[in-house]
């Protein structure tokens, strides 16, 4: 019975190859030209056209079925344009010499980077770019099961490696490894007769010596096949020594033996050690530490006061999938401090109201206590103090989008701005980031570290949220993943409502009668505000689009000094007219302006008589 081998890789021909290796090792050809492997020959080579074998992952767009996305228009051509992932904000578009063109923002382009918020069309078809996140999702889903399969299958314990073996013996084929492949094709292909010297040590080793496959592999590395059959032999008569005589040491002892600074060195981000610390974490603070051994508990402190509220944050830095970090925090009396019944935390970001003033310890392990690994650490401000100084999150200027990343699964971002009692704001967070998995939320923390709902909801995920503050004092803004399983890039606004923000007047834009101001909303989740002064009891606003983009159309609101909306009508908000409003109140009175779906950013202009 032969194993079949395609040989795609080496002859991307219309009529594939297949090899089979029978159990003597003898080899042949066997060439298929049906219609079939033609029309399969045929979908390779345009593959090994558009896909390039390099680190970029290649997404076609195309009428044709062959596509990755299929867009079955008139318009589009079989095979218009692909997208070029570079990474997960670096995407680029190109055309492939379509007959009607790619254009971005409406401008004809054959190769240039986009951004999430970008207009694409495909000659007059106007591209959704959810389905793009959508592919990219099933990308990262299948490389992140890739990852985890490998892991699974290929780190296992020598108990489990023997059974699997005895399993194999009787149940399995011989399998011959990549280099008996090789040699057979070069033998085929008349390479010199030194292969034929090599192929023939391997068909005795394995006909000869059907038991040295059960040695272990670090017995044989960078050792001729010669010497290799001759050492697996020797080493099946000294079965019954002692382990520890053994001269050659598993790989994982080796790389115990490396320091942490080595071991941290060949990480892609790398934090402050939490030895160089001396044990102890600032809020604010990431820091990176290593589980050395099976049982190994890390231990971390800090220092704060009762009534303060933190949150802690332990993502895996290793490809590992087996090493779970796990943490649990102890206060300054040695009690743990449980978080509903659960003692012990292994995902997610967990906020703490701490109970007692003093020295507090987070312990780090691993899950099963058996796996070892790098980990990073993060002690988030919730609460306006900790340890009785003002929170160390940056502040969020008004009206401005402030750039931030997450960069760790189970991380989130504090933000913190001061307000009055009853003044009125909103928040608005976008995603930069072209990751699928990536979906930021957000939550607005008041003072006393306590989460102000949105309606019924702690956390919101899309769209401008409102909110009133019900105290004087530093408000927090915390950003973070949906699933606490996603990394990337966003930008985050705070917006007025009310005229007053912190008891001054607010950063919107100065609006006098009879003159027109022309603005951008730059965000898809974003607003415009206006403010402007009574001069007589009634108003009328009018709001144009200046945006060529289909899917943006701008609404507005009218507000009174205190952030009440002032209805038209029955309507809380226009999209459309120019209506006219009456002014009970004496002012002064703002208008915002934001995009009807939150979807799209765009130009317009806003006129007040």
């Amino acid at each position: 019975m032969g194993l079949g081998y395609r040989i795609k890789d080496f002859f991307p021909l219309f009529y594939p190859f297949f090899l089979t290796i029978t159990n003597d090792l003898s080899a042949c050809f066997n060439i298929n030209n049906s219609d079939q492997f033609k029309q399969q020959g045929v979908n390779q080579m345009y593959k090994s056209i558009t896909n390039q074998s390099n680190d970029s992952k290649i997404i076609t767009i195309g009428r044709d079925v062959n596509n990755d996305i299929c867009i079955n228009k008139p318009q589009v051509s079989s095979f218009h344009a692909k997208f070029i992932i570079k990474s997960s904000d670096k995407i680029i578009l190109q055309d492939l010499n379509s007959t009607n063109g790619t254009y971005i923002n409406d401008k004809k382009i054959s190769s240039s980077e986009i951004i999430i918020s970008d207009c694409i069309k495909f000659g007059s078809f106007h591209f959704d770019m959810k389905l793009l996140e959508d592919k990219l999702y099933e990308l990262e889903e299948d490389k992140l099961y890739e990852q985890e399969y490998e892991s699974e299958y290929s780190l296992q314990t020598n108990d489990h490696q023997e059974a699997d073996y005895q399993t194999d013996k009787q149940t399995s084929p011989k399998m011959v490894n990549i280099k008996v492949i090789l040699s057979i094709i070069l033998i085929i292909a008349g390479a010199s007769y030194a292969y034929n010297k090599n192929i023939g040590n391997i068909q005795q080793y394995f006909t000869t010596q059907p038991q040295a496959a059960s040695i272990k592999h670090t017995n044989s590395i960078n050792k001729p096949i010669a010497q290799t059959t001759q050492s697996s032999v020797k080493n099946k008569s000294s079965s019954n020594q002692p382990i520890q005589k053994k001269t050659t040491q598993k790989p994982f002892q080796i790389n115990q033996q490396q320091t942490n600074q080595q071991m941290i060195s060949n990480l892609s981000e790398t934090y402050p050690l939490i030895s160089e610390k001396n044990g102890f974490i600032q809020c604010g603070e990431t820091l990176q530490g290593r589980i050395n051994s099976p049982g190994y508990v890390e231990k971390i402190k800090f220092n704060a006061q009762s009534g303060e509220k933190i949150g802690i944050a332990v993502s895996r830095l290793n490809d590992n999938t087996h090493f779970y970090p796990c943490w649990k925090l102890i206060s300054p009396s040695s009690q743990i401090i449980k978080v509903g019944y659960r003692e012990l935390i292994c995902k997610g970001n967990q906020e703490y109201i701490l109970p007692h003033s003093g020295q507090y310890t987070i312990e780090i392990n691993d899950n099963r206590q058996r796996y070892t690994g790098d980990y990073a650490i993060r002690l988030e401000p919730v609460s306006s103090t900790i340890n009785g100084i003002t929170s160390p999150a940056p502040k969020i200027e008004c009206n401005l989008s402030q750039k931030g990343e997450i960069k760790l699964k189970n991380a989130a971002d504090s933000y913190s701005f001061s307000g009055k009692c009853g003044e009125k704001i909103a928040i608005a967070v976008t995603k930069k980031s072209f990751s699928a998995l990536f979906h930021p939320c957000w939550q607005l923390v008041d003072p006393s570290g306590n989460i102000i709902k949105y309606g019924y909801e702690y956390s919101v995920c899309s769209g401008n949220t409102s909110y009133i503050l019900p105290f004087n004092g530093l408000y927090t803004i915390r950003v973070f993943d949906q699933d606490y399983d996603g990394t990337g890039d966003y930008n985050v606004r705070l917006e007025p409502i009310s005229v007053l923000l912190n008891g001054e007047q607010s950063c919107a834009r100065q609006l006098s009668p009879g003159k027109t101001l022309t603005d951008n909303i730059e965000e898809s989740n974003a607003s415009c505000a206006f403010i402007f002064n009574k001069q007589r009891a009634k108003a009328s606003i009018r709001v144009k689009k200046k945006s060529t983009s289909a899917s943006f159309k701008p609404c507005w609101s009218l507000h009174n000094a205190s952030g009440e909306i002032i209805p038209y009508g029955y309507k809380d908000y226009v999209c459309s007219g120019k209506p006219s409003y009456i002014l009970k109140s004496d002012g002064p009175f703002l208008i915002r302006v934001w995009d009807d779906e939150h979807n799209s950013p765009g130009k317009f202009s806003i006129f007040l008589n």
